[in-house]
């Protein structure tokens, strides 16, 4: 039934002195036609209460007729929608105009739920006064999930763009920028409002430019994806960014080529170091209309506004006309199925507009008796919208599952219990195992090492709380397969609404490594592994600003080393060198500092310690002297010492060159002691060692 129906039913009840007989006969044949229509159709009482109901409407609610007679909104509405039910009803009682409910919310049997629109009119006697309602209700839960899908994935794809390292772009045929993310607008240096509609040839160099058109044509050519590496992106400041790129064919619904879109990686850290080192669709109430001796005896404006005409132009008209040639033999046997009953579900079909375009109409069926004689009542709904929201739906999974799989960054998504949901291939690389092993049986927490793993908990039940609270990246060490343990960099967001995180993961284990090693050798003396003279004078100089008092000094020498340097040559001297290293690194505690500062010179520095505690650890070292030099006995080592102590307010250096001093009175000493046969040209196995 139309609203000019409705209409027209209401005008006949609100004419005073229309005949009851008139009136009964036109009630009886508009309640014969609500009982066939897809719609929910139904009549109230002023208090809400249902009087009258077809099936249409039982269904929608899954209860029966006799359930749902006499029940009140309140029985299966949400509370809120009685409400707003309540205040509609009032307000038609009030001024007497239709009005309506949209996307109202009704509790089935089972607790499920559906979401309603609902038109309503007041209802009058013969004399016109108000005895109820009557309207009509159209099932909306399937338009407004399809809607709430699209959203969420929609949502989905643009937070990973957010979150991924590399550029994601879209351009047109020509080569204009269409759409990109943040990431893209990073590496080219350029604002996102003045980047989109600019051409590739704006910001790379003309070697560039011609490379990319030659890939680009290639894609479309052969409509395979393809790739360019190491070219030049110019920034508007003329430095120059070096990146990767690879391209796809993007394509309309039709399957025609409009553009390309693709993932730009930028590898300018990357060659440095080898140098170095898509909303919803519209609302619309059913199309009704009659079919009679293959012809259209009644149609609402709804139904034939779907081909933008007017119900005076198609009434008398075969509805084949009107119809996609392609459809229509197809929709001829959807609808004798239906109209025998071997069919109950909505059939899909195709209409032609007046200036060619395509409309997507779900409709039904059903064989009715009009006026006398039989007939077709059909009720539809344009899809239109529908379709194309489902396509986009589509596209955007696809789209940002290309994405993840397609980007060099490793990337899973999080539950928000931690598990893992998605990974691509660049994590299965990272941790070494499949996705199948993963997805949805392992969560995050097993690959994060347990130093890690605390901070980790932490971070992510503030982004629960507040996505902007805990860090969006940070450095964290994971575990792989056999235990294989990598230095990760993360970046992280939420996924609105969802419980969500998208994570992104680089591998930065060698360059951390790299890191570690130039600090190691920026202080250390390679030759013996023991600490260089660098690094003990910034050490002298942070203890004596501190407050570990006494603190002791010893400064030690290599007896002879130019002699062996000058007989067995400089391999056997450095040989020296570094058994006078693992001496002084077995006899000092830990926390010593003990250091080479020169060619045969070595100093240690004791945080803590007097003058005794020096005394006993000189008495160690010479100790473990005597026993190393047995294993020596051709090439003993002979050390010679000297120690001082400092209190606080002590300048070290002065406490350095007085165990200097010291040191070197044993030495000569030493020498003047010494026999002249013990030299180490004439016999160095008879040399007296410390």
């Amino acid at each position: 039934m139309s609203e000019n129906d409705l209409s027209s039913y209401e005008k006949s009840n609100i004419e005073p002195g229309a005949e009851t007989d008139r009136l009964q006969d036109t009630q009886g044949k508009y309640r014969t036609i609500a009982e066939d229509l897809a719609e929910g159709y139904f009549e109230l009482d002023l208090t809400g209460n249902f009087t009258f109901l077809n099936d249409s409407l039982c269904r929608m609610l899954d209860h029966s007729p006799e359930e749902l007679m006499g029940m009140n909104n309140r029985d299966y509405a949400t509370p809120e929608s009685a409400r707003r039910m309540y205040r509609v009803f009032n307000e038609i009682y009030r001024t007497g105009r239709p009005a309506r409910v949209a996307d109202y919310e009704v509790i089935l049997k089972d607790g499920s739920r559906k979401i309603l629109d609902m038109s309503a009119y007041l209802l009058r006697d013969s004399k016109g006064n108000p005895t109820g309602f009557f309207g009509l209700d159209r099932d909306v839960t399937e338009r407004i999930q399809t809607e709430e899908s699209l959203r969420k994935s929609e949502e989905r794809y643009r937070t990973i763009l957010d979150t991924i390292e590399d550029g994601y772009y879209e351009v047109d045929l020509a080569g204009n920028l269409t759409f990109c993310n943040d990431s893209m607008c990073r590496i080219a240096g350029v604002a996102y409002e003045e980047l989109l509609g600019m051409n590739n040839r704006d910001y790379v160099s003309p070697e560039t430019a011609k490379e990319m058109y030659r890939v680009f044509g290639e894609t479309y050519r052969t409509g395979e994806p393809a790739e360019l590496t190491d070219y030049e992106i110019i920034q508007p400041d003329g430095s120059r960014r070096i990146a990767g790129l690879s391209t796809t064919l993007m394509r309309n619904s039709q399957g025609e080529p409009v553009g390309f879109c693709g993932i730009v990686r930028d590898l300018t850290e990357k060659k440095r170091g080898e140098r170095l080192y898509q909303t919803v669709a519209e609302q619309s109430f059913a199309g009704i209309y009659v079919i009679r001796k293959g012809r259209f005896l009644y149609i609402n404006a709804r139904a034939a506004g779907y081909t933008d005409h007017t119900p005076q132009e198609l009434m008398g008209k075969d509805p084949m006309s009107i119809v996609h040639p392609d459809d229509r033999k197809a929709l001829k046997e959807h609808a004798k199925e239906m109209l025998k009953g071997k069919r109950t579900s909505f059939y899909e079909y195709r209409m032609v507009t007046k200036t060619g375009d395509i409309r997507w109409i779900i409709e039904t069926v059903t064989p009715i008796v009009f006026e006398g004689e039989p007939a077709t009542l059909g009720s539809s709904i344009d899809i239109t919208d529908r379709k194309r929201i489902e396509e986009e739906l589509r596209a955007s999974e696809i789209r940002y599952r290309t994405i993840i799989e397609n980007t060099g960054t490793a990337m899973l998504i999080l539950e928000e219990d931690m598990t893992i949901s998605m990974m691509n291939r660049g994590f299965e690389e990272m941790v070494g195992f499949p996705a199948a092993e993963i997805e949805g049986k392992k969560k995050w927490t097993e690959f994060v090492a347990e130093s890690d793993l605390k901070g980790m908990m932490g971070y992510h039940r503030a982004r629960r709380k507040g996505p902007d609270s805990p860090p969006s990246n940070y450095e964290f060490k994971l575990i792989g397969r056999e235990g294989r343990v990598l230095d990760v960099f993360l970046t992280v967001s939420t996924i609105p609404e969802t419980g969500q995180s998208v994570v992104s993961l680089i591998d930065i284990t060698e360059r951390k490594g790299m890191e570690e090693n130039l600090i190691y050798m920026s202080t250390h003396d390679s030759l013996t592994d023991l600490y260089n003279r660098t690094f003990f004078e910034v050490e002298m100089a942070r203890i004596e600003r501190g407050r570990v008092f006494p603190v002791s000094i010893v400064m030690v020498d290599v007896d002879e080393l130019k002699a062996v340097n000058d007989t067995h040559g400089h391999r056997a001297g450095d040989e020296l060198l570094k058994r006078t290293g693992q001496v002084l690194r077995e006899a000092f505690r830990k926390e010593d500092i003990v250091a080479r500062i020169g060619g045969d010179e070595f100093a240690v520095i004791l945080p803590g310690a007097d003058a005794r505690v020096t005394g006993e650890t000189i008495k160690r070292v010479r100790h473990s002297l005597t026993v190393h030099n047995k294993g020596y006995p051709e090439f003993p080592l002979s050390l010679s010492m000297g120690s001082a102590t400092g209190e606080k307010g002590s300048l070290l250096a002065g406490i350095q060159s007085k165990a200097d001093k010291l040191m070197y009175q044993e030495k000569m000493l030493r020498k003047k002691d010494a026999h002249p046969a013990t030299s180490w040209e004439d016999s160095a196995g008879e040399h007296r060692p410390l």
